[in-house]
C-alpha cells in the first residue's frame, strides 16, 4: 500500500512538471537556437535523465568555400575588364569607320575634280608636244638626236609620232648613225610608233 501511494506521488510530481513545461513553452512562442536549454527536473526515484545532444552549429564558411568565393570575384573582375576593352574596342572602330567613310568621300570629290581637268591636260600636252615636235623638226637632226638622247622612250615615240614623214626620218636615220650609240633604241622607238599608229587606227571612228 505504501509504494502504491508513492507511485502516485510520483506521478503526478511528473505530470505537474510536465503541465508546468508545456505552459512556458506556449508562453514563450518559438525557441530560437541561441535560447539557453533549460535545466532537465531530476526526480530522484527515477535518477537523472539521459543528457541531450548539444545543438550542432551548422556553419558551411570554410577555407575551401571562401577560397571559392575569391577565385569567383577575381573571375568577374577579369569579365569586366575585357567587357571594358571590347567596348573600348568598338568604338575605336567606330570612329575609324567615320574615318574611312569621310576620306573616302574625300577621295571622290578629288577624283570628280581629276576627271574634269584631264580632257584639259590631254588637249594641253597635246598642244606642247605639237610645239616641241615642229621644233625639233626644225632643228638640225644631230642636235634633235642630241636632246632626246636624254628623253625616255615614251616622250620621243609622241614627239616623233607628231612630225611629218621626212622630219622622222632624218631623226631616225641620225639616231642610226654608229658614233651615236642610238641604233637598238631606234628600232625600239620606231616598233613602238609602228603599234601607237595601228592603234590610233584602230581605235579611230570609221567615216
Amino acid at each position: 500500500m505504501l509504494r502504491s501511494t508513492w507511485f502516485l506521488a510520483v506521478v503526478a510530481v511528473v505530470l505537474g512538471v510536465g503541465a508546468s513545461v508545456a505552459t512556458l513553452m506556449m508562453r514563450m512562442g518559438t525557441i530560437t537556437e541561441a535560447t539557453p536549454e533549460a535545466a532537465p527536473t531530476v526526480i530522484p526515484e527515477f535518477g537523472a535523465p539521459p543528457a541531450l545532444p548539444k545543438a550542432r552549429n551548422w556553419d558551411f564558411w570554410t577555407d575551401e568555400v571562401q577560397t571559392l568565393v575569391n577565385e569567383l570575384k577575381a573571375k568577374r573582375q577579369e569579365l569586366d575588364a575585357r567587357a571594358k576593352d571590347l567596348d573600348a574596342y568598338a568604338e575605336r572602330l567606330s570612329t575609324e569607320k567615320q574615318e574611312l567613310v569621310k576620306v573616302r568621300s574625300e577621295l571622290e570629290g578629288l577624283r570628280d575634280e581629276l576627271d574634269k581637268f584631264v580632257p584639259v591636260i590631254q588637249q594641253s600636252e597635246t598642244v606642247n608636244l605639237k610645239t616641241l615636235s615642229k621644233t625639233y623638226a626644225a632643228m638640225k637632226p644631230s642636235q634633235a638626236v642630241s636632246i632626246m638622247s636624254e628623253m625616255d622612250d615614251a616622250t620621243i615615240v609622241k614627239l616623233l609620232a607628231l612630225m611629218k614623214p621626212e622630219g622622222m626620218a632624218a631623226v631616225f636615220q641620225e639616231m642610226a648613225r654608229p658614233a651615236g650609240g642610238m641604233a637598238a633604241r631606234a628600232a625600239r622607238i620606231s616598233d613602238q610608233i609602228r603599234l601607237l599608229k595601228k592603234q590610233a587606227t584602230e581605235t579611230a571612228p570609221a567615216q
